[in-house]
């Protein structure tokens, strides 16, 4: 993998012909060989997942393309309608029991009940949308200093709302506590 030092494709990501990749890692820019994933055999939950993305996909096109079901989808703030297409079909579709337990508006009601304030709240839930949160997504999220952040996920972790994964560092971040599993059945 070779680092570029070039305005002209400084940024820049994806297939160059067949054989070569630029990759931007870190506000760098590499181009490197195609990795090779012909020897790849996915597992049946992998295939299982891609075929019910693929089914998405094409619900997400489906809709862009009728401008009459375009103009009734509720959209929030900053979200594309592609975007949300997908996440509606897969919310519609997917494990209903899943689905039902990770509703925002259910959480958040949990949440706000077991004494968090708006902006640990915020945290809680941006776990429960992404996997995890780093100290720096808490302070980015809620505008607040590092100490905050700090505070804020110290209590979240002694609520067991969320666990650290014991890395210190850059590498540090949390994910779902051993609380949400009272709710899980």
């Amino acid at each position: 993998m070779a680092r570029i030092n070039n305005d002209m494709v400084e940024g820049s990501r994806g297939k160059v012909g067949k054989d070569l990749v630029y990759k931007t890692r870190n506000k760098k820019t590499f181009l490197s060989k195609k990795p090779d994933m012909s020897n790849i055999i996915a597992t049946k939950e992998q295939t299982k997942n891609r075929n019910f993305f693929a089914e998405a996909v094409q619900f997400a096109r489906e809709l862009k393309k009728d401008p009459v079901r375009s103009a009734a989808f509720k959209l929030r703030k900053g979200e594309t309608l592609y975007l949300a297409a997908i996440k509606e079909y897969m919310r519609m579709h997917g494990d209903k029991k899943v689905a039902k337990n990770f509703d925002s508006k259910f959480w958040f009601d949990r949440l706000t009940k077991a004494g968090l304030s708006k902006r640990q709240v915020n945290s809680a839930l941006f776990i429960m949308n992404t996997g995890k949160i780093t100290n720096e997504d808490c302070q980015k999220m809620n505008n607040i200093s590092k100490p905050t952040a700090t505070r804020d996920l110290a209590l979240l972790t002694g609520k067991k709302i969320i666990e650290f994964n014991g890395v210190r560092g850059a590498g540090a971040f949390y994910i779902l506590g051993s609380w949400w599993e009272e709710f899980g059945s």
